[in-house]
């Protein structure tokens, strides 16, 4: 059963094919981060060039999943974002649940996966929130979030990611 995700719209600079996958491998698992921050570049692109959102939001990683790869890949890629934007990057989300990586779980797994996974740890009543990510596969994460920061509130979501999978 199919259903409408919480979130409005989705902004993507790549779709995850070609070189890309290799680009953001290197990026997220060989500590490339001008790579990452390279890419958040063309995802500046094909954003609103006025300001209509009040925060960005990276996806929050784990603690242990941040103390593992040193950084968290969704804030090297809001960075540039804010800056340019004029906006703060938000830490409003925190990961509270250690979850295996989801690159092989099909798209049920992944939605049961990160159900119950993500707290919000401040107001974010009234926000149009954009929230970015490196890759968006079903959406299951990003979807949710959009449901989490909704739930409490949040005008509006959209979602801002390097890349997605192509639609089969």
């Amino acid at each position: 059963m199919q259903t409408t995700p919480a979130f409005e719209r989705t902004y993507s600079a790549f779709i995850y094919q070609g070189y890309v996958p290799w680009l953001i491998n290197r990026f997220k698992h060989q500590h490339a981060l001008t790579i990452g921050q390279q890419l958040s570049e063309h995802l500046l692109a094909v954003l609103p060039q006025t300001n209509v959102f009040d925060l960005i939001v990276p996806v929050p990683l784990h603690w242990s999943g941040l103390v593992q790869r040193g950084f968290n890949q969704a804030e090297v890629i809001a960075r540039p974002l804010a800056h340019h934007l004029k906006l703060p990057v938000d830490h409003c989300l925190k990961k509270t649940a250690f979850r295996r990586h989801q690159q092989t779980l099909n798209r049920a797994q992944r939605q049961r996966a990160v159900r119950n996974s993500y707290a919000i740890t401040r107001d974010v009543r009234h926000r149009h929130i954009l929230l970015v990510d490196d890759v968006m596969t079903t959406g299951a994460t990003v979807g949710a979030i959009a449901q989490l920061l909704r739930d409490a509130g949040a005008n509006r979501v959209d979602i801002a990611c390097l890349a997605r999978t192509p639609k089969t």
